[in-house]
Order: C-alpha cells, then sequence, then structure tokens
C-alpha cells in the first residue's frame, strides 16, 4: 500500500466521519483506506463518462452549425474570437506548444485564426474554452435552437463537468468531505427533479435532499448526470453511463466488505445509498 498513495491522500478522508470531542470516533485506518479506493474507482468510472459528456456537446453544437447559412458559417470562428467571450480561446490558440500533437497540427495549419473552420475551433479548444462557445453560439447569436432556460441549465451543468473533469484529469481526491456544505452550491434544478421523489430517495434519518445538494461533490455530479439525460442523444451511449455508473454503485460502494467496514458508520452508507437513488431518478426523468 505504501507504493501506491500517499499518506496525505489517506488523511484526508478523516473528514468525512464524525468529531467527538476534538477526536475521530470509531475511525480505524481501515475505513480510511477503503473510502480511497472508492474515491479511485469514481474517478475511473467518471473519466469516460465526462469523455463521452463531452463529446456529445461538441457533436450537438457541429450539428447545429451544420444548417446555418453558408455565408454566417463562413464568418463565425472569426466572430467569435473577436468577441468578448472569444478572448480567452484567442490566447489559448496562439500559446507556443512544444509537442508535435494533432491540435498543433490543426491549428498550424489552419491560420490565420480567424479563418479557422469551425470543425476544427471545436476540436481543438480546452472545455472552458467550449462553454464560453457555447454561450456565444447559443445565447448571443442564435437563440433560436435553445429555450433561455435550457441553455442556461445546459452551461451551468458544463461548469460542473469542467470542475469534476478537472479533478479527475488531475486524480485528485474528490470525495475527501462528501458531508461539508457550501452556500454556494444548491442546484434548484436538481431539487425540481428530486423533489417530487423526496421520500423514496431520504432516509429517515437526519438527512436529506438540500443537505445532500449543498456538498460541491455530490452537487457536481448530479449535474454531470443531468447533463447527460439532456445532451447525450445516443441510447446505447447512455445505457453505457448507466451501466458504468451502476457497478461503481453496486460493485464498488455496496460489496459485502464495505458495508461491513463501514457498518458504524451508517450517515456514510446512508448518503451514498441517497445519492445512488438520485442519480436514478434525474435519468428516469424525462
Amino acid at each position: 500500500m505504501s507504493n501506491s498513495t500517499y499518506f496525505f491522500k489517506i488523511k484526508s478522508y478523516a473528514r468525512n466521519f464524525d468529531l467527538v470531542q476534538g477526536k475521530y470516533s470509531k475511525l480505524d485506518f481501515a475505513h480510511l483506506y477503503e473510502f480511497s479506493k472508492i474515491d479511485m474507482y469514481f474517478r475511473r468510472a467518471m473519466f469516460n463518462i465526462l469523455m463521452d459528456i463531452e463529446h456529445c456537446l461538441k457533436t450537438n453544437l457541429l450539428k447545429d452549425f451544420s444548417i446555418l447559412d453558408k455565408k454566417i458559417a463562413q464568418k463565425l470562428t472569426g466572430d467569435f474570437l473577436k468577441s468578448k467571450l472569444g478572448e480567452k480561446t484567442k490566447v489559448f490558440l496562439k500559446r507556443p506548444i512544444k509537442n508535435r500533437s494533432v491540435s498543433k497540427l490543426l491549428i498550424e495549419s489552419n491560420s490565420p485564426l480567424e479563418q479557422m473552420p469551425f470543425w476544427v475551433l471545436v476540436e481543438v479548444i480546452q472545455l472552458g474554452n467550449l462553454l464560453e462557445l457555447y454561450e456565444y453560439f447559443y445565447q448571443k447569436r442564435f437563440t433560436n435552437f435553445y429555450q433561455n432556460h435550457e441553455i442556461t441549465l445546459i452551461r451551468n451543468a458544463m461548469f460542473s463537468l469542467k470542475c469534476l473533469r478537472n479533478s479527475v484529469a488531475h486524480n485528485n481526491c474528490v470525495l475527501t468531505n462528501i458531508f461539508e456544505e457550501s452556500r454556494e452550491t444548491k442546484q434548484q434544478v436538481l431539487l425540481k427533479v428530486l423533489s417530487p421523489s423526496r421520500y423514496k430517495i431520504q432516509p429517515r434519518s437526519n438527512d436529506n435532499i438540500e443537505k445532500m445538494l449543498a456538498n460541491q461533490a455530490t452537487s457536481d455530479f448530479l449535474m454531470v448526470v443531468l447533463l447527460a439525460r439532456l445532451v447525450v442523444k445516443s441510447d446505447g451511449m447512455l445505457n453505457s453511463i448507466r451501466h458504468e455508473l451502476s457497478i461503481f454503485f453496486k460493485k464498488t460502494c455496496a460489496t459485502r466488505y464495505r458495508l461491513k467496514i463501514f457498518a458504524k458508520h451508517r450517515k456514510i452508507i446512508s448518503r451514498i445509498t441517497m445519492v445512488y437513488k438520485s442519480y436514478l431518478q434525474i435519468l428516469s426523468t424525462h
């Protein structure tokens, strides 16, 4: 184990456990180690899911671009890069790239930047730039594709996608405190989706949906699930996402061994169960 993790990473999961008079109650090293493994498997499961959703976001954007008037379409890359929303993307595209990556070759072979084909722009930009491009395309230029509240929801969910993907890509701990509450985290749209099934989702303990959604990691995860429901058009891909998450919750979190390990910490089992029921509810809502 000493070769597979760091002590400070293991210790960071202690924040999921109760403090009694300044000391963690009923906490063994095995609890921390198993929590770190759950987090590792969560990051692995989410990596493919996040990549699939990003692919769908780009595919949907290019599909909508393809039906634009030809004269408008030809100028769109330049118009975006000249706009306020396109400033960061322009800086990103102008940065020096040392390695001979596909992105470098595409950028160099499609200069000047303002004349770059739109599909190349979508292919080479980062997720943060894609978020700005979505706002420019759907909220500033072509408002007929979505109602304003729909694209606002997608952009908010894209921000959660960006936050979670950054953590996963850098192999950062995600589940270090699944009970920490942040005032800025509450997602009213998630509350609206989950509230009709409140009594199926909530345990009989003191925990509730509002507390769950106030946690940053949990809120980001459920927003990503909601984003998948909104932008993934392929039934096969959506079923694949369901399968990945089902394996994580049932074969990682709910193994007989881990249920036994966390038997003295019922609030952890209860919270994970509530997140599991919430993601199922989101994917089943039309």
